[in-house]
Parts: C-alpha cells; structure tokens; sequence
C-alpha cells in the first residue's frame, strides 16, 4: 500500500505539471516551482529515505500522509487553472492608484545606497546586541544564526529583506545581459553567505534563474534537468560548509537523515485520530506572534504557531531551547480543519500565485517581478508558508516600494527637465 500511495502521488505530480506546461509553454512559472517543491521534498526524498535509511521503521501514516499531500497539490491545481483576467485587472487598479511611472536612473542608485547602507548598519547592530560581535559573526556565520540570532530575528530579518529588495532593483534595473546577471548573483551569493543560513542563498539563485527565463532567454527542459542537479549540487556544498567540522557520520548519511520532515508529518498523521484535536483556527491566531519582536515584547512566548500546538507534543520545549524540527506537508490545514482546511487554503494558494503570475506576465513591471519572486518562494517571505494571514508580507513588499516612490516624488520633479529617466512600469 505504501508503495501504491507513492506511485499514485508521483502520477499526479508528473501528469499534472505537463498539463500545464503544455498549456503554458514555460518551464519556469508557480505550478511548475510547486511541483517541483513538493516532488523533491515529499516523493523524492522520502523514496531514498525508505529504502536507505532506518527513518521508516514505523510505516504507519504513509499512506493517510501521501492522500492529504495528493489531495492538497490536486487544488492548489484547481485554483491555479482557472481563469484570473478579472482578478489581474483589479490587483492592476490597485497598484495603479499609487501612480507609480517614472524614476530617474540616479534616484535608483540612490535607493540602491541607502537600502544598502540601512541593510548593513542593521547587521551590524544584530551582530553586536547579539553579544556575538561582528568579526565572529563573519569568520563563523552559522554558529551566529544559530545560536545568537535568537531574540533579535526582526533585526535579522530586516537586514536580509533589505538585501533581497537590492539584489531585486539591480537584476531589474541593471541587468541587461547573462555576464551581468552571473555577476550580480554571485557577488549577493557572496554577502548572503554571512547571513548564515542556506535558503536565502539557494533563493538568489532561483532569483536570477526567474530572471534569466523571462527576461533574457527562455529556459526549456534540457537545461532545466542541468540546473536542478545544479541546484542538488548547491544544496551538498553549502551544507557541507555550514556542517560542524566534528560530525560523527557521513556527509550523505547526515543529509539523508536531516532530511526527516516527511517522516515527521507522517508520524502527524498517524497519530491525529488519538493524540490531537481540531484548532478551529486557534493555531493561526496564536502564530500572530511570529509578527511581534522579542525585543519589544519580552513576555512573547516562546512557542506558538505550530511549534506550541504540534511540534512540543512530540518535542518537550522545543521553543524554548530554539531548534524546533521541520514537518512536512499540509499540517496546519489539517489541524485547524480537517480536509476542508487542507482543500480551501490549498485552492486559495493556488489562485493567489496563479493571480500574481499572470499580473507579471501582463504587465511585466517592476511590482509584477517582486510578485513574482515572492509567489515563488524565492524570497524571505515565501508563500509557501500559509494561512491567508501570512499574505501581509507581500502587503509590506508592496508598502515598502511605494515608500519608495513616495520618497523621490520631490526628486522626480527635481530632475525632470535633465531627460535622465527610468520607466519603473516596464523592464527595458
């Protein structure tokens, strides 16, 4: 039956993710990124671990695990294919209220500075409140993200988004050939490695790959196959990097096994009939709290979300110690509402990249590429990671540009007999 259920959910992923391609001619868009997400996370890997590792000496689960997972990507789907020209349309009048036009090419280079310098001056601040110092932070990034994050993650989390809307601007703004996007990559490769952290620098490549497909050539399946082993090839290096020097096993025994959130979602799932109850939304209030700094809250618990009401049943005070293990797969909908949950928010998630998509794609702006980034996942602020509420990222994406422009308005006028401008609304 485990087998069974693996082999159904592979058919849903290959035959769905070619319908749409197909239809869309692009290998590069949200419905293929989510396949692929998911294939890799919850049949790829979860495969190798079943056969080469002892993760599954407990099966039970699998097959209620890969239903929920099938049952979760089949209306995302659903919410992907159907038609959004209505819906781009009135996210299109919403953005344009904001009369956002023409920007000079020096006022971009000036908010290119002055994000870079806030973005370094906050990390700077993060290093030292940390009680870490900055030159540790550089010579030992993760054992400062790690261990010294913690109670400062809104500095933390400012500096990088900071640094994601410059490398942003400059791949829109300023890249206009392969040799600069490589260059531009790999010089932010360079600053995100100090963050510490693996996903932000996988993040800026899939950034630049985004790119690369819709703005200077079109990527097709052949080379598609060659970045995601690519991108495999990436994912070993930076952990063998960031890995301690004194680990006790091997390095594709320690990967294979880090691996475990499968593992732990089935084990959810096996479970939930004896040992949970329904939330009935009380879990997504109580992950508000992801949104309050400790630094201006003390009191802030320190487990919430899915850490206080799924992740301890299993870990004791996993929050409280600050390594709180990964588990996969619709969880959250499961636990709020049941099947319902996993249908509803896996429908809305679907049409919300769908809707963002097709904006970018009609439009091709500068508000329609950040969209793009983020439904995607390739930024600090992944859509990924639902419910609806967690959608006020994109609300501060979009804020913060429209600062922007609120803050060169007097500049635009300033300079505009000098010829020198920019078309924000368009890439050229």
């Amino acid at each position: 039956m485990e087998l069974l259920s693996f082999l159904g959910l592979l058919f849903l992923f290959i035959s769905l993710s070619f319908y749409y391609i197909h239809k869309d001619d692009n290998l590069i868009q949200p419905h293929a990124f989510y396949t692929a997400f998911q294939f890799v996370l919850l049949f790829l890997i979860p495969v190798v671990q079943f056969y080469f590792t002892d993760l599954f000496a407990d099966r039970r689960g699998i097959v209620l695990f890969n239903s929920m997972v099938g049952l979760s990507y089949l209306s995302f789907s659903l919410g992907f294919f159907i038609r959004k020209r209505k819906g781009t349309q009135i996210l299109n009048q919403l953005v344009g209220k904001f009369n956002i036009k023409t920007v000079p090419q020096t006022v971009i280079n000036l908010h290119i500075f002055i994000m870079l310098l806030l973005s370094i001056l906050i990390f700077v601040a993060l290093t030292e409140k940390s009680g870490f110092g900055l030159s540790s932070w550089l010579r030992e990034p993760r054992i400062g993200y790690q261990q010294y994050r913690r109670g400062f993650g809104h500095l933390y989390v400012l500096s990088l988004a900071l640094m994601n809307f410059i490398y942003l601007y400059i791949l829109f703004f300023k890249t206009n050939s392969t040799r600069k996007l490589v260059v531009a990559t790999g010089i932010f490769v360079f600053i995100l490695y100090f963050y510490g952290a693996k996903g932000p620098i996988i993040y800026a490549v899939f950034e630049a790959v985004v790119f690369y497909n819709f703005f200077i050539k079109k990527i097709r399946l052949k080379h598609a196959v060659l970045m995601f082993a690519g991108f495999l090839l990436i994912f070993i290096l930076l952990y063998s990097i960031y890995r301690p020097a004194d680990a006790s096993i091997s390095l594709h025994k320690d990967i294979l096994s880090y691996a475990s959130y499968y593992n732990e979602g089935r084990r959810f799932f096996a479970d939930f009939e004896d040992e949970f109850e329904y939330a009935y939304g009380e879990e997504y209030i109580s992950s508000l709290w992801m949104y309050v700094p400790r630094a201006f809250y003390p009191n802030k618990p320190y487990s919430y979300g899915v850490v206080k009401y799924v992740i301890e049943h299993y870990y004791p005070d996993a929050g409280k110690k600050g390594h709180t293990p990964a588990f996969a797969g619709p969880i959250e909908e499961y636990l709020n509402f049941g099947i319902i949950g996993i249908i509803i928010i896996g429908f809305m998630r679907g049409y919300i990249s769908a809707l963002f998509y097709s904006y970018f794609l009609r439009y091709r702006n500068f508000v329609g590429f950040v969209l793009l980034s983020n439904e995607m996942g390739f930024s600090v602020f992944p859509v990924m990671e639902w419910p609806l509420y967690k959608i006020l990222w994109y609300v501060l994406n979009i804020v913060f540009l429209l600062f922007h422009k609120q803050l060169v308005t007097g500049a635009i006028g300033a300079n505009a007999k000098s010829g020198h401008t920019h078309v924000l609304t368009s890439k050229n």
